[in-house]
C-alpha cells in the first residue's frame, strides 16, 4: 500500500548487530522512533519519533527527544490518556523516558533514566510507568535499574527504584500486584510494584532477550538459547510448571530474541528456524487489540498547529497541497484551519551543553577550522596538544546538536535561520517550487499567534554536479540526510590554491561508519562519480627490528552508493569491493578483487547501476583523477536478488581518526 525509507528519507540508523526498532499503531496514526540525522534543523543525532498516516504513508509529525543518543534502541511506543491528553510514550538512545502528545508531536515531559539507551519497552499502569536499563546509572556505580515513575501531562517523577537488576533487553510484564522482570543474565524475577521490593527470583537460562507475558495465570519466559519456562507464582516462590529447549541455534546468535504472543487462545512463539502455533486447532475467535479508550473532549482554545505532509521533497515546477489542522494546548483535535501561508527558512535550534560522545580534536585538525562560523559557535583552536573545545557544535553549525562539555558560564550559541527555500504559497496552502540548485526550508502557517511549518526541499533534474564551493564551510550540505556530526564541508589548500571539499570528521567514535545519501528513495538507473581522498597514519617499526621489516600504512575504507549497492576502496585490505548495502546481511551479495591504491591522492571512483528485467547490473571504476579514465569497467556485479532503487549516497569507516575527503560529484542518468 506505502513504504517509508527511514534511512534514505530521514536518516534513521542501526547499530550493533542492526538493532530495529518496532513501529506501533494507535488511531490513524504508526508510530515509529529511532535516532536520525536528518537534513537542516534535524541534521544532528536525536532520537526522533516520527507519526505516519497508517493508511497514506504521509508523514505527520516529526520530534525529537532533545538529548544526544548513545545508542540505537530497539523498544516500542506505548500509548495511554492522561487527564484528556493523548500520549505516547517510548524509552530513547539518550537514556531518556519521552513523553509526546500524540497528535501534535509536543513534547510534554523526558525522564532521564540511564545514561545509555533504552532497549526494553515501557510498562504502563495507569498514571505509573516501570523502565528498565543494565546500562550505566546516572547516580551510582552499580550496573542496571528497575524504576517506578508516576507521571501526568507535564511532568514524571521516581516513586521507587532497584539497583543491580540488569534487565536491558526483555521487556517487563504486569500482573495484579506484580511486575515480572527479567534480567540480561536469564534469571526473572517477581516485584511488589507498590513497595518496590523483590519477592522472589528465579534462575531461567542464562540469556534473558525476549519479553515476558502473562497468560492464563501463567508466566511464560523465553531465554535467548532456545529454553522455554513456564511459571505459576505461588506467592514467594514460582513452581515451574513446563520446561522446553528447542534445538534451533545453527550457528545463529540467539535461538529466541522475540516475546510469545497470545490470541485466541494460542501461544504464537518465533524461533530462529520456525514459528510455533500451540494451542487450539479451531479455538473461538476473540479481540485481540484494544486501543486505548478515549472519552469525547470539549477541545479548548487554539494552541498549535500541525502542517502536513510535515517533510515533502519535490522537483522544480512541482506542487504539493499543504494543510493546516489546529489542536488546543492539550492536543485535542480543533479542526481545520484559514491560515496565512509563508515561506521562510528553517529555526536552527541551539546544541545541548554537553555531549559525552566527542573527544577532543588534534591541533593539527583543529588548525583546519578558523573560519568565523565555526569559532563563533564556540570552538577555539588550541595553541598545543588537544584542542580544548567548549562547543565542537561548530563542526556542523546546520543542526548537529553535538558539543564538548564546557564552562556552564559560558554563553550559549543562540538559535539560528537557515534555508533557501524559493517559490510561493497560495491561501490555500498550495506550495508550488521555483527553479534553482538545492533547496531547503519550510513553509509556515500562521493563524494569530499561533503558527505550525512543513519542512520542504526541492531538488533540482539530473545531471548534478556538485563542488561544495558555494557551500558553507563547517556545516554539512543543506539537505543531505545522515550528514550532520559525520560530514562537514572544509576550506582546504590544495597545491597552493583553495579548494572546498566534505570531509568525514572523526571525532565522533560512533559515527566511525558512516554513510550520506541526497536525492530521493525512488531513483534508479543512474550513474554515480566522485574524487575521493584519504589521509593515512604511518607507523614506524620498531627500532630493534631488521632493515626488511616496513612502516605499517594504515587507511580507511571509503566510497559511493548507487540504488543501496556501495563501491568501497578497502585501505587496510587494498581491496576493492561491490557490496549489497548493509553488507552485514548473512546472504549478503558482494564482489571483491585486490586492488592497490594510494593514500593522500585523489581516486576518481564511478559506480553505475542498470536495472534489467530480472537482474541489476552493477559496474564500477577507479582510477586516479589526474589520469584518463580506463575503458572497461574495473569490478561488475551482476545481481538475481536486484535492489531496484535508492538514492545517491557516500560512505566511510575509519576507526582511527584518519579523514576522507570528496569533491567533483556527478549524478547522471544512464544511457540507453
Amino acid at each position: 500500500v506505502w513504504r517509508r525509507q527511514m534511512t534514505e528519507e530521514f536518516g534513521m540508523i542501526s547499530t550493533f548487530g542492526g538493532r530495529t526498532p518496532s513501529p506501533a499503531v494507535d488511531g490513524d496514526q504508526l508510530f515509529l522512533a529511532g535516532v536520525s540525522f536528518g537534513w537542516g534543523d534535524n541534521a544532528g543525532a536525536q532520537h526522533r519519533l516520527f507519526a505516519f498516516d497508517k493508511n497514506t504513508g504521509q508523514l505527520n509529525w516529526t520530534t525529537g527527544t532533545g538529548g544526544i543518543p548513545t545508542d540505537a534502541p530497539q523498544n516500542t511506543p506505548v500509548f495511554t490518556v492522561i487527564d484528556n491528553t493523548r500520549l505516547v510514550m517510548f524509552g530513547a538512545g539518550d537514556g531518556n523516558v519521552a513523553c509526546f502528545q500524540e497528535d501534535t508531536g509536543k513534547r510534554l515531559w523526558t525522564f532521564k533514566a540511564s545514561k545509555r539507551g533504552l532497549n526494553a519497552s515501557l510498562l504502563l499502569d495507569g498514571d505509573r510507568f516501570y523502565v528498565c536499563a543494565s546500562e550505566d546509572n546516572l547516580d551510582t556505580h552499580v550496573m542496571g535499574r528497575v524504576a517506578c515513575v508516576q507521571f501526568t501531562d507535564h511532568d514524571a517523577k521516581e516513586l521507587w527504584r532497584i539497583d543491580g537488576i540488569e534487565a536491558g533487553f526483555p521487556s517487563p510484564t504486569l500482573h495484579g500486584d506484580r511486575i515480572y522482570v527479567m534480567d540480561n543474565k536469564g534469571f526473572c524475577y517477581a516485584i511488589d510494584k507498590i513497595a518496590g521490593k523483590v519477592v522472589w527470583q528465579k534462575h531461567c537460562g542464562t540469556i534473558g532477550k525476549a519479553a515476558l507475558v502473562w497468560a492464563d495465570g501463567k508466566l511464560l519466559v523465553p531465554e535467548a538459547n532456545g529454553r522455554v519456562w513456564i511459571l505459576r507464582d505461588e506467592g514467594q516462590k514460582a513452581d515451574t510448571l513446563c520446561k522446553v529447549e528447542l534445538m534451533e541455534k545453527r550457528g545463529r546468535e540467539y535461538v529466541l530474541y522475540a516475546g510469545p504472543a497470545i490470541a485466541n487462545g494460542r501461544i504464537y512463539l518465533q524461533a530462529a528456524t520456525a514459528l510455533y502455533c500451540i494451542g487450539e486447532r479451531n479455538p473461538p475467535a476473540q479481540p485481540i487489540f484494544m486501543a486505548v479508550p478515549e472519552k469525547p473532549v470539549v477541545p479548548g482554545p487554539l494552541a498549535q498547529i500541525v502542517v502536513t505532509p510535515a517533510d515533502v521533497v519535490l522537483r522544480p515546477g512541482e506542487q504539493v497541497k499543504l494543510v493546516a489542522t489546529g489542536y488546543d494546548a492539550k492536543g485535542n483535535l480543533v479542526g481545520a484551519q484559514q491560515a496565512e501561508w509563508s515561506v521562510g527558512k528553517l529555526a536552527l535550534p541551539a546544541p545541548p551543553t554537553t555531549n559525552p560522545l566527542i573527544k577532543p580534536l588534534r591541533r593539527e585538525t583543529a588548525s583546519e577550522y578558523q573560519n568565523p562560523s565555526f569559532i563563533a559557535c564556540g570552538f577555539a583552536p588550541a595553541q598545543s596538544g588537544f584542542a580544548p573545545a567548549q562547543s565542537l557544535f561548530a563542526a556542523l553549525p546546520l543542526g548537529s546538536g553535538l558539543n564538548q562539555p564546557g564552562d556552564s558560564s559560558t554563553s550559549k550559541p543562540s538559535p539560528r535561520q537557515i534555508g533557501n527555500l524559493l517559490g510561493y504559497v497560495d491561501a490555500q496552502g498550495v506550495f508550488t517550487t521555483a527553479p534553482g540548485a538545492f533547496q531547503g526550508g519550510g513553509v509556515y502557517a500562521k493563524v494569530g499567534n499561533v503558527s505550525g511549518f512543513a519542512r520542504v526541499r526541492v531538488l533540482p533534474p539530473l545531471p548534478w554536479k556538485i563542488n561544495f564551493e558555494d557551500l558553507p564551510a563547517g556545516a554539512p550540505p543543506l539537505t543531505w540526510t545522515g550528514a550532520g556530526g559525520k560530514f562537514a564541508v572544509r576550506q582546504m589548500d590544495e597545491n597552493g590554491q583553495p579548494n572546498r571539499v566534505l570531509v568525514k570528521l572523526t571525532n565522533i567514535p560512533l559515527y566511525d561508519r558512516a554513510r550520506t545519501n541526497f536525492g530521493t528513495a525512488d531513483m534508479a538507473n543512474y550513474t554515480i562519480q566522485a574524487d575521493l581522498k584519504a589521509a593515512e597514519i604511518v607507523i614506524p617499526p620498531p627500532d630493534d627490528s631488521g632493515p626488511d621489516v616496513k612502516p605499517i600504512h594504515q587507511l580507511p575504507d571509503m566510497g559511493v552508493i548507487d540504488s543501496r549497492y556501495v563501491l568501497v576502496l578497502e585501505g587496510d585490505d587494498q581491496k576493492l569491493q561491490i557490496h549489497v548495502w548493509p553488507p552485514a546481511l548473512p546472504n549478503n551479495t558482494n564482489k571483491t578483487i585486490a586492488f592497490p591504491w594510494k593514500a593522500n591522492t585523489w581516486h576518481r571512483m564511478k559506480l553505475k547501476v542498470s536495472q534489467k528485467e530480472r537482474t541489476a547490473l552493477v559496474q564500477g571504476k577507479v582510477w586516479q583523477a589526474d589520469q584518463n579514465e580506463p575503458e572497461k569497467w574495473t569490478i561488475e556485479l551482476e545481481d538475481d536478488l536486484p535492489l531496484r532503487c535508492g538514492n545517491p549516497g557516500l560512505f566511510a569507516f575509519s576507526l582511527r581518526e584518519i579523514e576522507t575527503y570528496y569533491d567533483n560529484l556527478l549524478v547522471t542518468e544512464n544511457q540507453p
